[in-house]
């Protein structure tokens, strides 16, 4: 097998996989596009199937490469999370696809607030303080929470990606980097069927850790060094 890892969706479907050659990783959409990076993950070679625009590849490469690169290579840690903004600081939401992290932050952008990202962002710490900061700032919305929302078409384009989601685009500019007031896990869409109340509760510092560790990107799970510097980064 020349696959050292593969991601897969809720469906056990594989939307992307790892393969090492020569020191140099391979990052695949399966057929869509294949991205290839040097050694150092200062170079990235895209190679898209003729008939993908480049939307979608702009699209994956903001999306699942480089917050990958970022990780691993950077020493960023790198959260797959949603994030809004007021004056004083950031909300981010985490949790698995399909939790409703992109239609909170469009929620709450239709209050006021500015959404910081909808796919990713890097934390850091400061003495008394934990700051973010953020990827792309648009919203990618699935056709029925869109219509939801009440977005107008004039404001979004369609990506013609697998899930079929809408790319709303951001009226603000975020800030490059805000403090964080707090992160909410969002649980899965199956544990609050049925629930008409939204309860929030207040995490462990070892359930808060195992959670931010499962939201975050990561590239090669082979590579132990990586994965030590990680879990202290994020502990810290």
């Amino acid at each position: 097998d020349q696959w050292r890892h593969h991601w897969k969706n809720q469906n056990g479907k594989i939307t992307l996989s790892l393969s090492l050659a020569n020191n140099s990783y391979t990052l695949h959409v399966p057929g869509l596009v294949s991205f290839k990076l040097d050694a150092d993950g200062d170079h990235v070679m895209c190679f898209p199937q003729p008939s993908v625009s480049e939307d979608i590849v702009g699209h994956f490469l903001v999306a699942q490469i480089l917050p990958r690169i970022f990780a691993h290579f950077h020493d960023y840690p790198v959260l797959h999370a949603s994030c809004v903004t007021d004056e004083d600081g950031c909300w981010c939401f985490l949790g698995d696809t399909g939790c409703g992290k992109s239609t909170l932050a469009a929620a709450f952008a239709q209050q006021g607030y500015t959404v910081l990202t909808d796919d990713c962002l890097s934390i850091s710490t400061e003495p008394g303080c934990v700051r973010c900061t953020p990827s792309y700032s648009g919203i990618r919305l699935l056709p029925d929470s869109f219509k939801r929302l009440g977005y107008s078409e004039k404001l979004s384009f369609f990506l013609h990606e697998p899930s079929g989601k809408v790319q709303v685009l951001s009226q603000k500019k975020p800030s490059l980097s805000v403090p964080v007031k707090a992160l909410f896990f969002l649980s899965p869409p199956a544990e609050n069927e049925g629930k008409s109340v939204v309860e929030v509760k207040a995490l462990s510092k070892s359930e808060a850790m195992k959670m931010v560790l499962a939201n975050s990107f990561s590239l090669d799970f082979y590579d132990t060094f990586y994965l030590e510097r990680q879990f202290f980064q994020i502990a810290g």
